[in-house]
């Protein structure tokens, strides 16, 4: 697994032997400003923020959170599937785990 930028931040974590976590660091994203795609073992990450509609803009002292329209993409192995993800904090987790078909594990053959 590995993505193409570092906006936004993100960490890959191992769970256990056969399951994963991505861990993005989208402050400022709601559930409706995002959007997580899979397709052809590509993982994507969209995340765009709505104009408001009724025609009124904050006005900022400052703006410190980044909330630039992003994508981030992910090759993912063979035989990772997405379990499903969850937006907390300001962090979206994406769970991941490694199905490999018994007939692909590797096994001992006896010496007879």
């Amino acid at each position: 697994m590995g993505g193409t930028s570092s906006y936004p931040p993100y960490n890959i974590k191992q769970i256990s032997e056969d399951k994963y976590e991505i861990e993005m660091a989208v402050a400022g994203f709601s559930k409706s400003d995002l959007q997580v795609e899979i397709h052809n073992n590509q993982l994507t990450v969209e995340g765009s923020k709505q104009v408001q509609s009724d025609g009124h803009e904050d006005s900022y002292i400052y703006r410190g959170i980044g909330a630039r329209q992003f994508r981030q993409t992910f090759a993912l192995a063979d035989h990772v599937r997405v379990l499903g993800s969850e937006l907390k904090d300001g962090i979206l987790r994406i769970d991941l785990v490694r199905e490999i078909p018994e007939e692909k594990k590797p096994r001992l053959i006896e010496i007879a």
